[in-house]
């Protein structure tokens, strides 16, 4: 049987989701959007991360979560504390024009969330992007004309809003049915 105090924890609760919620929505949370996958990794950048820079050079945030085989390559590489290998979290910046590449910094997280690497990158060496490769569809996304970009990130955010008040809307009915039913008379 569900008690008062049980119910009351439950309210509590829904409404700490409803207010982390709409915390989210209102902050412009991150919003990644997929680009690629392959055997090593799923592929995102977050679209309100992009910003245009002179020289038709753009800086964004890629998110990279690893498959088993891309943990495996991982701890090849960087030894057995990449075990528990989740995403890496990076910012790179993009040469359109010339295709170039270059990774400015990057954190690698674990399954629990905890830091297992950051690397702010000195050297910051440009890249040529490969054919047929992640950083090519990256490019294709982030370099297209701005007012498309700018059309694409302003209807992605439309939805994402709309999404996010949907579900503070379903939280607030959840809560105060809730509240009926305990403040009700038997």
């Amino acid at each position: 049987m569900i008690t008062k105090v049980r119910i009351r924890s439950l309210l509590v609760s829904y409404l700490f989701v409803a207010l982390s919620a709409s915390i989210c929505v209102a902050s412009g949370a991150q919003e990644w959007k997929a680009f690629g996958e392959n055997d090593e990794a799923f592929y995102f950048y977050d679209t309100k991360s992009v910003v245009r820079l002179a020289d038709s050079h753009v800086r964004l945030q890629q998110k990279i979560v690893y498959t088993e085989t891309g943990i495996r390559w991982a701890m090849e590489k960087h030894g057995p504390g990449y075990k528990t290998l989740n995403y890496a979290i990076g910012q790179v910046e993009i040469d359109c024009a010339n295709k170039k590449v270059r990774v400015l910094s990057a954190t690698a997280y674990s399954k629990n969330g905890s830091v297992l690497d950051s690397r702010t990158i000195k050297t910051k060496l440009w890249l040529d992007i490969p054919s047929g490769s992640m950083d090519e569809r990256l490019q294709g996304d982030v370099c297209e004309a701005p007012s498309a970009a700018n059309k694409n990130q302003s209807e992605g955010n439309t939805k994402s809003t709309e999404a996010g008040m949907k579900f503070v809307f379903g939280a607030i009915v959840v809560l105060v049915a809730s509240w009926l039913f305990m403040t009700r008379k038997k």
